[in-house]
This record gives structure tokens, sequence and C-alpha cells, in this order.
């Protein structure tokens, strides 16, 4: 055993710190950072007069830079295999998609001789791991699935921890609705034409069925919230940014991160790139409310002007909400799901440290997943807390 990643189902630092030093209790174990935070740490074992051994564990949680790759590297791996036990795979590729924490654990001259402490670990805090990239055992070391596709159990629970609303694969393939199979399958169909490679165990999102869409108010207020920033962050003088404000009566529409922006005399780069790139998730925006006729392939950025153009012909909020209408629900979820599915290629191809296949714009892309996320409700999160899992 050279390394090893354990999966867990929820983000909880003080509880894995915990059990970590209860695992390891008697030998130097060492947390770089505050408890609460703390994103390496290093356990020493001495063997014998002159042999020592170090095992580096990496607190690695949905948010970090290395979370995403983390993930896609244990699905690379489980999603493709024939497996023998389908029904194990499948289950294990929910359990990879509703991680929320990883830790990485890696040791001078392998970790084999921290084997009984990792599984001992794992047993208590109820994960499953990946070791050595090549095989996955769950929290008793029994074989999931390896690189073969063999499996040493016939069934693999999923517990509720892992359950995550909102991607509906964690149930079986009998419970999901047909719209869900239906849609998954035409957006593979889709991709494939067009060059984008897809994953056959990437979740379905959520069904037709269960959908519980944005109301036309909501939608409309975040689009001129965005379009407000958006402008900002090219470069619209205050006073005439106030206007816009004052015209659109948007001064309730901003999300924090967006009132603390437009409040801010002098945005640092930073900041102005950051929004400036939400005229794509505005675009989104803007189709869902039929101002836009089509979504494009998105190898390109928005046509900018034309949003301007559309937000300035509404002329104010209560006449921008009688001109708008609501895409049906099954229209929404077919671009949300091409979407997905799109920002998965992206993130797998920048994992890989290859350019986005098909000539994607991975920007263009993640900024209308970040929209489709929010208009399905995914997680049911607020517009600065939507997150874009793949």
């Amino acid at each position: 055993m050279v390394h090893c990643t354990i999966f867990l189902p929820a983000e909880d630092s003080l509880t894995v710190t915990s059990l970590l030093q209860q695992t390891f209790a008697g030998q130097p174990l060492s947390f770089y950072g505050p408890s609460d935070q703390w994103e390496n740490a290093i356990v020493r074992r001495k063997l014998g007069w002159f042999k020592r051994r170090a095992l580096i564990i990496q607190y690695r949680p949905a948010g970090h830079d290395e979370f995403a790759s983390v993930l896609t590297r244990a699905m690379n791996l489980a999603g493709p295999i024939r497996a023998h036990k389908p029904n194990v795979q499948e289950k294990l590729m929910t359990i990879i998609q509703n991680t929320k924490l990883s830790l990485v654990l890696i040791g001078t001259g392998g970790v084999e001789v921290f084997k009984d402490d990792i599984l001992r670990f794992l047993e208590a805090v109820g994960g499953y791991a990946l070791i050595d990239n090549t095989h996955f055992i769950d929290n008793t070391g029994q074989l999931v699935l390896n690189d073969a596709g063999e499996s040493a159990i016939d069934d693999l629970p999923v517990p509720d921890a892992f359950v995550q609303l909102g991607q509906a694969d964690q149930r079986s393939p009998h419970n999901l609705y047909e719209s869900q199979v239906a849609r998954k399958n035409r957006s593979m169909a889709v991709l494939r034409e067009r060059g984008v490679p897809v994953i056959e165990h990437l979740p379905c999102i959520i069904a037709d069925e269960e959908l519980q869409p944005r109301t036309k108010q909501d939608i409309v207020q975040r689009t001129i919230a965005l379009a407000i920033v958006a402008v900002k962050a090219e470069g619209l003088e205050d006073a005439i940014v106030q206007e816009v404000i004052r015209r659109f009566d948007a001064a309730p529409f901003f999300s924090p991160v967006e009132r603390a922006f437009i409040d801010i005399a002098q945005p640092t780069d930073d900041d102005r790139l950051r929004f400036v790139w939400r005229y794509e998730s505005l675009w989104v925006l803007l189709w869902a409310l039929s101002f836009v006729d089509d979504l494009a392939f998105p190898d390109q950025i928005c046509d900018v002007p034309a949003t301007a153009s559309i937000i300035q012909r509404t002329g104010d909020y209560a006449s921008m909400l009688a001109q708008a209408t609501l895409r049906s629900p099954a229209t929404l979820l077919d671009q949300a799901d091409i979407t997905y599915r799109l920002d998965w290629a992206c993130v797998n191809a920048r994992v890989m440290g290859q350019p986005a296949p098909a000539g994607l714009n991975a920007s263009v892309v993640y900024e209308r997943h970040y929209a489709f996320n929010w208009l399905t409700r995914y997680m049911d999160q607020p517009w600065d807390e939507v997150r874009t899992d793949t």
C-alpha cells in the first residue's frame, strides 16, 4: 500500500480530528493550522533504532482547490470499468459523487506500516477508501471494486449521509423517473456527436416530476442584479450604476457578495474579472426568460452588447417582468443536463492537464452550470453559495 484516499460524507473537521487522535493515540501526531481548518497532519512512527516512517494526512474538503481533482480521479477509475457487479459499481459512484470531504494519505516509504490504523480509522468514521489508485475498499476493509472489475461484496449499502438531494442517481435505476434516464441518454448522444467525452455513470439530474422551478419574479430580479454587477465590472461609472439601480428598483436584488462589490468605489482587477464573467450566467437567465432564442454551443463568449440592449429595451423591472416568458421545466432541464455533462468534460480535461475538449470555453461552461444549478434549485442554495459539482 503506497497511498490511500478516504472519502467521507460530511465536512466535519472537529470529528475527524478527534477520531484521528483516537486512532493514533500514543503516536506523535501534529496538525498544521487551526484545529477547525487544518490542511495537513503528520503521524510519525519509530521502527527500531534507525528506521522511521511518517504518514502525511492531507485534509481536502469540498471547496478546496484539489478536491475536484481527487474526486475526478476516483470517478475516472470507477466509472469506465466493466464491473462484474454493476449494482456495486453504481452505488460506489453515488458515494464518490456525494463525498463532502477527502483525506489523502501519503507515507514515506509507503503507508503499509500504518495499514491497521487506517482500517481502524476508516471503520470509525464510516468512509470508503481508494488504495493505490487501483481498488476501493469499504469501512470494514473489504474489496468494493478494483481495476479488473472485481468485487468481494454482493451489495454496497449507501449510508444516508452520502445521499444528496438534487442528484438523483443515488436511487436504484428502477426508481429513477423515465424522464431522467431519457434526458441523460439524449444529452450523451448530443455530446458524443460533438466529440465531447461522456461518462456513463455521471448521475441524472433532478426529474421533471421533482423540479420546483424558480418563479419568474426571482429570475427577473436575479437577471437585473447580474446585469448591473457585470456592467460595473466592465468599468461603468458609479453614478450611472446607481441610476440603473434606481430605475430598476434593484437595491434588494443583489446577493451579499454582489452588494459588497457594488459598494466598492475602486474594485480590484480580480473582482472585476470575477464579475464580468457573470455575463455568461446572465445569458442563461435571459434565455430562461425567453429574451434569448437559443443557447449556442459554449465554445465562445455570449453576445455582450445584446445583453445590454435587452436590459435597456425593457426599461424597468415591471416592464421586464411583463415581457418575460418562462421556458418550460422540460426545456430548462434539457439544457441543464447537457451543461452539467459539459462541465464534467471540462473539469476532467483540466485534471488531466489537457485543453477543454471540442473547443469548449471552460469558463463559459462553468458560468452556465452555475446559473442552471441556481435555476433548478440544486441543493437549494442561495446565489453566492451555488455549487457546480461534477
